[in-house]
This record gives C-alpha cells, sequence and structure tokens, in this order.
C-alpha cells in the first residue's frame, strides 16, 4: 500500500496536475486561436494580393488597348500628314512645271525674234550688196558673155543635181 503520506500530497498533486493541464490546454487554445488568426490574415493577404495583381492586369490590358488606340490615331494623323505633303509636292511640282515651260516659252520666242531679226538684216545686206554689185556684174556680162553662159549652166546642173537626189 502507499503511504500515508504520499496520500496526503495526492490532492495537492491533482490540484496542481489540473491547473498545469487547464493553463497548458488555455496556452494551447491562445495559440491555436493566434495561428488560426495568423493563417487568416495570411490568406486574407493573399487573397487581397490575387485581386491586387488581376486589377493590374486588367489595368495592363487597359493600357495595352489604349496604346493600341493612340497608335493608331497617331498612324492615321501621320498618313494625313504625309497625304497633306505629297499634294503640296504635287502642287508645287506642277508650278514649277509650269514656270518651267513659260521660261522655254519665253526663250524660244526670243530666239525666234532673234532669228528674225537676223533674216531681216542679211536680206537687207544682200540686198545692199546685190544691188551695188548689179552694175558691176552687168559690165562683166558684157565683157565675158561666154564664161558668165558656162557659170550659170554650170550652177544649174549643180541645182539640178541637188534637187534629184532627193
Amino acid at each position: 500500500m502507499l503511504e500515508p503520506r504520499l496520500l496526503s500530497n495526492v490532492p495537492d498533486v491533482l490540484v496542481r496536475g489540473r491547473l498545469f493541464a487547464r493553463d497548458h490546454f488555455k496556452q494551447e487554445t491562445a495559440m491555436a486561436k493566434r495561428k488560426t488568426k495568423g493563417v487568416q490574415h495570411v490568406e486574407e493577404r493573399i487573397a487581397a494580393l490575387k485581386d491586387d495583381i488581376d486589377a493590374i492586369q486588367d489595368d495592363m490590358k487597359g493600357l495595352a488597348n489604349g496604346v493600341g488606340e493612340v497608335a493608331l490615331e497617331q498612324g492615321d494623323e501621320a498618313k494625313a500628314y504625309v497625304d497633306d505633303a505629297m499634294s503640296d509636292a504635287r502642287s508645287y511640282a506642277g508650278q514649277q512645271v509650269s514656270a518651267a515651260q513659260r521660261y522655254a516659252q519665253d526663250r524660244l520666242n526670243k530666239a525666234l525674234k532673234d532669228a528674225e531679226d537676223m533674216v531681216d538684216r542679211l536680206s537687207d545686206e544682200v540686198e545692199e550688196w546685190a544691188t551695188d554689185n548689179v552694175d558691176t556684174a552687168r559690165e562683166t556680162i558684157r565683157n565675158q558673155p561666154l564664161a558668165a553662159c558656162v557659170l550659170s549652166m554650170s550652177a544649174g546642173a549643180l541645182i539640178g543635181a541637188l534637187l534629184l537626189r532627193r
């Protein structure tokens, strides 16, 4: 059997064991609650992060669409600018061609007028020479009629040969 001295300590040991078990249970429960709260807090943070990532993805999709739209708008603006520039260039080229045509026409008209003036001057000089030398030519033909006939027939033959070639 058990000693009485040991038995007297039994209720005290039981009370202490019970207190220890109760304290240990409270500590375990509190720790479990803290763990549960910690896990819930971590899960809440993970859920918030997932929501933030989803929002960022949506924002990125919207940004990509916006950039695409802006690029299309700027492409359209650039095309319109190039079209305007091409139209201006065509107009300018047309004006330059017209100016070149007017310049060429003016130059041709001046050259034609200069040629007409030269023909008039030369015909006047030939007429004056012929008038001055007709008397001399008549006198030479009267003095040498045979040479004048040979010379005229030679000139006629030469002109006839030139005309028959064509």
